[in-house]
């Protein structure tokens, strides 16, 4: 299976197959209306509001620690750093832990 460069989502039937980018297979939350990759602190917001409705996610730190270790993972963000993703993170286990929920 194939997942979005910026967030990790499912490239598939059910959540749509990405849009190709010059980096990759970007989902339709990370593309702008201008076909580009939205910024970092668009995406990061995204994700943290996404771990917001995730049963076991009981505040907004945590979902921002899991969101962060989310896009500090992915390959694009390792060689597109941001501030945006400076801070803490969860943990290993936190994170598997609540991916498993989904």
């Amino acid at each position: 299976m194939k997942f979005c460069i910026a967030c990790s989502m499912p490239l598939d039937e059910v959540h749509g197959l990405g849009t190709a980018t010059k980096d990759g297979q970007v989902c339709a939350f990370c593309l702008g209306e201008d076909g580009n990759l939205k910024s970092c602190e668009e995406i990061f917001e995204s994700g943290v509001q996404f771990f917001m409705t995730v049963d076991g996610v009981e505040s907004r730190d945590f979902a921002e620690r899991l969101t962060r270790k989310n896009m500090n993972d992915l390959e694009y963000w390792q060689s597109h750093h941001h501030a945006c993703l400076d801070g803490e993170q969860a943990s290993h286990k936190e994170f598997h832990e609540i991916i498993a929920k989904l």
